[in-house]
């Protein structure tokens, strides 16, 4: 890929999404890599989001189908590296 083609791609931005689950009593959150609207009507609206096998909250979500998509703001970084930095298995 050239330095030009990379300076294209950079203006593909998405925002930046957290998605927090619940199974029981345990809450988790991650930051996801990809979430897009996989909907092209209002009426049916649908979300793709990719939640790999080794994230913790995975299996979580896995399990109760429960989970929140939440499109964060510039503001909200702290949030972003708290989520994004550390794995729920870890407390």
């Amino acid at each position: 890929m050239s330095a030009g083609s990379y300076e294209l791609l950079r203006a593909l931005v998405s925002p930046v999404v957290a998605i927090t689950t619940r199974r029981g009593e345990e809450l988790n959150g991650l930051i996801v890599n990809s979430a897009l609207r996989a909907s092209l009507s209002p009426e049916k609206l649908r979300l793709s989001i990719i939640v790999h096998k080794f994230n913790h909250s995975h299996d979580m979500i896995f399990e109760s189908g429960v989970f929140t998509a939440h499109i964060l703001q510039a503001d909200q970084m702290e949030l972003v590296i708290r989520l994004g930095t550390a794995s729920g298995r870890d407390g």
